[in-house]
């Protein structure tokens, strides 16, 4: 069972969406615990990326001095605002009686994440991560690695919310989609009133069932009743999957960060980055 969540806050559209689901996350699961377990902890990180900020660029002769003092105008800006996020994040927190914490860090994104998300369950994160402020218009590297080398699960939220009633488990079959899928199952993510759906995609449909039949045994061994999906199409998966998805209303999309199968692609590659950018719903990724 979950007993700790790590957000990582910025401000994109798509992190404000994170703290919300966060928030509803803590909030239901907190609710569904015995009376001898503690609430779920919330923890918000909020990262200066000192070192981008400072990073050595041209300069004309004679403006050294100038980019020192902006330099600092930087610097000091972008802690003002990890300050405010993470007082709004407190303040979130307080009005809906989740208990939390806030680790404000300088450094390389990835690193300082990486180092307090070890001491979490599952990371929070909005997809259009952005720790630089004003310095770069979007960086998408910290979640990059953070599916690539990370042993945590994440929650990736797009910048609107537009999922409903259904959790999706896109499942392929691989190394990758097998422990997404049972992490899933082991952390008990799954709502009681949500109604879950296996996909599986593949060019033969005996193929696709018996990639469903084998997720749906092992969801069954965690007592979750579930539909499946076996759909057979010589399309790419990731196409398929877009497609169909929309009609299930999913809260959540369950799947490997890269995979094999269905869904193969090199690391982090082609499948991964489609779906990330372009599906509408809050995604649990582990590698």
């Amino acid at each position: 069972m979950i007993r700790s969540a790590l957000l990582a806050l910025d401000t994109t559209e798509a992190s404000a969406v994170a703290l919300e689901k966060a928030i509803g996350f803590c909030q239901y699961f907190s609710a569904r615990a015995d009376d001898s377990e503690s609430p779920i902890h919330l923890t918000g990180i909020g990262v200066v990326d000192r070192s981008d900020i400072k990073r050595p660029k041209a300069v004309p002769v004679g403006a050294t001095g100038f980019k020192i003092e902006r330099d600092k105008a930087l610097l000091a800006d972008a802690r003002r605002k990890v300050e405010t996020l993470l007082d709004n994040f407190q303040a979130r927190c307080r009005e809906a009686a989740i208990p939390c914490s806030t680790a404000p860090c300088e450094g390389s994104p990835y690193e300082q994440i990486e180092r307090v998300a070890h001491q979490h369950d599952v990371i929070f994160i909005g997809r259009d991560t952005n720790f630089h402020f004003e310095t770069r218009d979007r960086s998408t590297d910290t979640l990059k690695r953070l599916l690539r080398d990370h042993p945590r699960p994440l929650i990736v939220t797009p910048p609107e919310d537009t999922g409903k009633r259904s959790i999706v488990i896109a499942y392929d079959g691989s190394l990758q989609g097998s422990r997404a899928l049972h992490l899933w199952a082991l952390l008990g993510l799954r709502r009681v009133e949500t109604e879950i759906h296996v996909i599986s995609v593949n060019r033969r449909e005996s193929e696709a069932q018996q990639l469903c039949d084998e997720a749906m045994e092992l969801l069954s061994h965690h007592e979750i009743p579930a539909t499946a999906h076996p759909i057979a199409s010589s399309q790419r998966a990731v196409s398929v999957l877009l497609e169909r998805i929309p009609e299930l209303e999913p809260r959540m999309i369950v799947m490997g960060a890269f995979g094999a199968g269905g869904f193969r692609e090199h690391f982090f590659g082609t499948a991964t980055k489609w779906m990330i950018k372009n599906c509408p719903y809050p995604m649990f990724l582990h590698h």
